[in-house]
């Protein structure tokens, strides 16, 4: 099953958006897969990552590949934390490291790169 989530792209602080806006995919790994124990790792992340892309018909995307893009999120796995709730959803998970968008540094240890190398996927 492909994880994928309803949540909004909330403006920070402002007004009371469900907590999965922040901790969708986070949560799973956590929860089910390091937690309970539910999913293998490998499965929760090929569940946010290469199925998805390939239900989107998405063939550069979701894998580590020569020629795909370079979407990459490391993660201390054992500094993850989900601190979103529904009467505090603004909270930023923890235990992302760095994020790469098509191969370049987005997110680097808790802050904004200011790099903006995202773009419009169509179906």
């Amino acid at each position: 099953m492909a994880t994928g989530s309803d949540g909004i792209l909330p403006v920070y602080g402002v007004s009371l958006p469900h907590p999965r806006s922040y901790a969708t995919f986070l949560y799973k790994i956590k929860e089910y897969a390091l937690g309970r124990k539910t999913v293998s790792l490998a499965h929760a992340i090929r569940s946010q990552t290469s199925l998805p892309a390939g239900i989107m018909n998405w063939p550069d995307r979701g894998r580590i590949a020569e020629g795909a893009a370079a979407d990459i999120v490391v993660l201390d796995l054992r500094g993850i934390a989900v601190p979103s709730s529904i009467s505090n959803p603004h909270q930023l998970c923890r235990g992302v490291r760095q994020v790469l968008v098509n191969g370049k540094l987005a997110f680097d240890d808790g802050a904004l790169t200011g790099t903006l190398a995202g773009q419009v996927l169509g179906r």
